[in-house]
């Protein structure tokens, strides 16, 4: 998942939450909590948290705003793909099969093309 449907979904739960307490009848910003421990000697001041919510929200559009579009992101995945697999064709074709590690090479390189044949084709299945 894409951090621009991460943000997404967070700000759905955080919705929802706060849909939940305005159903119990509670204001989000009548809820105090600390940060800290206060037997260990470090307890912050009382925290609203209404204004986390409000925080939480604005930085999750921020986010969304800077993510890549998604149709962008699809072709950069499709652009490194590409540069992949001509990488590994141009090994497959220069390696010449003389000894274990040349076979070796040979076969990683073939398993990592199939790989990515694999994940093309369920790409475009989906």
């Amino acid at each position: 998942m894409d951090i621009k449907n991460t943000a997404i979904n967070a700000e759905f739960v955080i919705q929802s939450l706060i849909e939940v307490l305005g159903n119990e009848g509670i204001d989000a910003h009548s809820i105090k909590f600390k940060i800290g421990n206060a037997e260990e000697g470090y307890e912050s001041e009382d925290l609203d948290f209404g204004k986390l919510i409000d925080l939480a929200l604005k930085e999750l559009e921020e986010v969304e705003v800077q993510a890549v579009p998604e149709t962008q992101q699809a072709l950069n995945d499709r652009l490194l793909v590409k540069s992949i697999r001509e990488h590994i064709e141009s090994h497959i074709d220069e390696t010449s099969v003389n000894d274990l590690f040349d076979k070796g090479w040979l076969a990683a390189m073939k398993c990592i093309q199939n790989n990515i044949d694999m994940l093309e084709a369920q790409g475009q299945k989906g």
